[in-house]
Formats: C-alpha cells, structure tokens, sequence
C-alpha cells in the first residue's frame, strides 16, 4: 500500500526548479520482417518504442486515440497500467465508472516502414507443402 501523497516511482525531474517530469522513453531494438526464409531484404520494417506516461486515465484515452488515428499510427503492443488502490484513492466516480487520477503507464508502440519495391528484392512465394490432417 502506498501512503497517500506519495508517489508510485519518484521520477527524476528537470527544467528550472524541478517542475516538470523526466521524459521516460526508450528506442528499442528494431525488427525486420521476411516474407521468405531466404530473402536478402526485409518486407517490413519495425521501429518500437518503450514510453511512460504519468496522467489520468481520460487522458491517457485520448492519447491512445491521438496514437493510432491519422495521419500518424502507432499501434500498441505492450501496455503495462499501475495506480494507487489504497481505499484514501477513490478510483470510481459516482456513477461506478472507472475515474483513476493518478496513472503511471508504460506502454510500447511501433511505427512500421516498408522499403522501397527495388530494395526488397522478394523472390516469387513458392507454393507451401500441404501438410496431413492434425498436424
């Protein structure tokens, strides 16, 4: 349980006189994808991001909904939410609906990238093997 009034995980803070919240982001490593085992050039490429966001849970919403609307999509593939449950933090409003205030949430995001028609160089898909019943 944590004490009212204190935080989750302090988070370092910047600017002058400390006001504003360290941004809490990381670039992970990227991935590539291949249509073919034997393809020399990935089809698709994908660029993650580790993020901590520090809100309220309405906007928290709106920022995944800024995310993955035009022009700019960045689906979510990881979300990790944490907030205080102690019963000195009311996470319900009057109707039953959840309200929380005090989000610390990670999530990781992906922007994706597909090279160019003469960089991917793709062979023609062979046919797959047709495999027995149950396998």
């Amino acid at each position: 349980e944590i004490p009212a009034g204190k935080e989750l995980y302090p988070l370092p803070r910047t600017g002058p006189h400390n006001q504003y919240f360290a941004a809490k982001i990381s670039v992970l490593p990227e991935r590539s994808y291949l249509l073919e085992e034997g393809d020399k050039a990935p089809f698709l490429l994908e660029f993650p991001v580790r993020l901590t966001v520090r809100c309220s849970m309405e906007n928290f919403l709106s920022f995944v909904a800024a995310l993955q609307s035009d022009p700019v999509f960045l689906p979510m593939v990881q979300m990790e939410m944490l907030t205080d449950t102690s019963p000195a933090n009311k996470i319900t409003d009057e109707a039953g609906n959840l309200s929380m205030t005090d989000l610390e949430v990670t999530i990781v995001c992906s922007s994706f990238y597909r090279p160019s028609e003469e960089q991917q160089k793709i062979a023609p898909k062979k046919s797959l093997p047709i495999l027995p019943p149950g396998a």
